[in-house]
């Protein structure tokens, strides 16, 4: 077990683990496991305080998740918190995910929202292609983009005034011609299934996300 303390180059390699003697080698495996540290001299003299220890929430993310170890984990956690716990705001266009984070002063930007998705999606924790969708139009409400769902059948309608459209004025104007129809843009997002042979390793996560999230100032 490391602690917050300052150990001697062969202290922390017992620590660690490794025989690796490179100092280099040394601070990168304490990266990757989610320490944070000072270090000083140089060779076998150099010394490591550790000043912050990793969460169970951001150990289990470094293992199970394989994220990047500078990943922003306060940001991560409420991404999660918001996505594990609300069936609903996972279907969300990620524009929209940003905008009701940012309304609850925690803001992570629709790409970083599409990354740590993909955390989930590359461990097998969720599938992301499927045939269930829900449909929604993407409109300006006082300066910000909105997502308003909507069904299928408009859905499709809107998509098919496009094509009729298309062949006789041209593919813009047959565009803005189903924008009227629908009042916004078009969009599907699939479903997120969970993955049933993953469920254990996604409910310990959610369990350490509410714990971290419910025990922080957010």
């Amino acid at each position: 077990m490391i602690s917050k303390k300052i150990y001697s180059k062969n202290e922390i390699m017992e620590r660690l683990n490794t025989k690796n003697t490179d100092v280099q080698g040394i601070k990168r495996m304490l990266v990757s496991r989610g320490y944070e540290f000072e270090a000083k001299g140089r060779g076998r003299n150099t010394t490591f305080k550790i000043t912050e220890t990793p969460s169970k929430f951001k150990t289990f993310c470094l293992k199970e998740l394989n994220i990047a170890p500078q990943t922003d984990i306060v940001k991560l956690r409420n991404l999660f918190y918001y996505y594990l716990n609300d069936e609903f705001f996972r279907t969300l266009p990620y524009s929209q995910m940003e905008l009701i984070m940012e309304e609850n002063g925690q803001r992570v930007g629709r790409n970083t929202i599409s990354n740590y998705i993909k955390y989930l999606a590359k461990a097998d924790y969720i599938y992301l292609g499927n045939s269930e969708y829900r449909y929604y139009k993407i409109t300006t409400i006082e300066g910000r983009k909105t997502a308003i769902e909507i069904d299928k059948e408009t859905y499709c309608r809107g998509w098919k005034i496009y094509w009729e459209y298309r062949k006789e004025i041209g593919y813009e104007d047959a565009y803005w011609e189903m924008r009227a129809f629908l009042g916004g843009h078009p969009f599907k997002r699939p479903i997120p299934q969970e993955n049933a042979f993953c469920i254990n390793k996604m409910n310990e996560l959610i369990d350490l996300v509410n714990e971290e999230y419910e025990n922080s100032n957010c």
